[in-house]
């Protein structure tokens, strides 16, 4: 009932009363203006959220990149730690964020939220696609495995997270 009334109101306005052109005119004008206004909220909310889901994935990669710099120094257990923490923030970097912010994510999405769809996965993401999903996981889980015993091996593996967060941030 209510929305049959909203929407008799909103005919009333926008095709007006009889015998009241100059009104229906103002009231035309009026909507437009305040429908201008809504988009370009929406708008700046959407770009407000790119640049927090792009802060919280830089987040992610100097928390791995600087985990990794402590791998290559400390004792054994010490650089075992800082693998996994490393992989953890990595895995972060790959999902656009840890398990809460995918709570959110998913959220958002099931009330019609959508950015990018996958064309491999169908999945929706902000900047990381399903291929360099799948490449930075893949790294997680070698970096993980890692021991810290070959600091070479390390550095490699911070090069080749530099190379991939590079590519997931670079605009299209």
């Amino acid at each position: 009932m209510r929305t049959k009334g909203m929407i008799a109101l909103v005919g009333l306005l926008l095709f007006g009363i009889p015998g009241s052109t100059r009104a229906s005119e103002d009231i035309r004008a009026s909507l437009a203006n305040t429908y201008e206004q809504l988009a370009n909220a929406i708008l700046a909310i959407k770009e407000t959220e790119s640049a927090l889901v792009g802060t919280m994935l830089m987040f992610h990669y100097e928390s791995a990149e600087h985990e990794l710099q402590l791998a290559m120094s400390g004792d054994a257990a010490a650089k075992k730690a800082h693998l996994e923490t490393a992989a953890a923030e990595i895995t972060y970097l790959a999902n656009e964020g840890d398990k809460a912010v995918q709570a959110v994510v998913q959220r958002m999405l099931k009330a019609g939220h959508h950015h990018h769809t996958d064309g491999m996965t169908r999945e929706d993401y902000m900047f990381v696609d399903s291929v360099e999903k799948q490449t930075l996981l893949a790294l997680a889980g070698k970096i993980a495995r890692m021991d810290g015993s070959n600091t070479s091996e390390v550095q490699g593996a911070m090069d080749e997270l530099t190379r991939l967060y590079q590519s997931a941030v670079e605009p299209d």
